[in-house]
């Protein structure tokens, strides 16, 4: 069993890491939801993109990086807190060959209490239990 807690730091994104977050989380959607690959592309890369900037706004990012390497992000969680209710999980992404070792686990477990979870985006990589999916929480902008 692999120690992440020896290997990676968790804290927040830095604004300079919001590129990286917003293509990463475009093009996995795409690769990973049958709804999503179904767009056109300039539609999807467009509405979506300007989507996914609205949601960074107003969400919390919770970026995993090596702990000897703490620019370099693998893996990151995008969530909402709405006070005591419940816990909005929009995207959590982790780099392929950081993969399958509970990375995306250890993120989901820094903000998921006893409230209810809602995910705003359903793949076919999630695993988790006890997940409400509720598209209309992710923040949509007039386009």
């Amino acid at each position: 069993m692999i120690d992440l807690d020896a290997l990676v730091n968790l804290r927040e994104m830095n604004a300079d890491e919001t590129n990286f977050i917003l293509s990463s989380w475009l093009k996995s959607l795409r690769a990973h939801s049958v709804y999503f690959g179904s767009v056109p592309d300039q539609i999807y890369y467009e509405a979506h993109g300007e989507s996914i900037k609205a949601t960074l706004e107003c969400s919390n990012v919770l970026v995993v990086t090596p702990r000897d390497s703490p620019d370099i992000v693998v893996g990151y969680l995008v969530y909402e807190n709405r006070s005591d209710k419940y816990v909005i999980l929009h995207y959590c992404y982790v780099k392929n060959s950081f993969r399958r070792m509970g990375i995306a686990k250890l993120l989901a477990n820094q903000v998921i209490d006893d409230r209810p979870v809602y995910v705003t985006h359903l793949t076919n990589k999630i695993q988790m239990k006890d997940l409400r999916f509720n598209p209309y929480f992710f923040k949509q902008e007039n386009i």
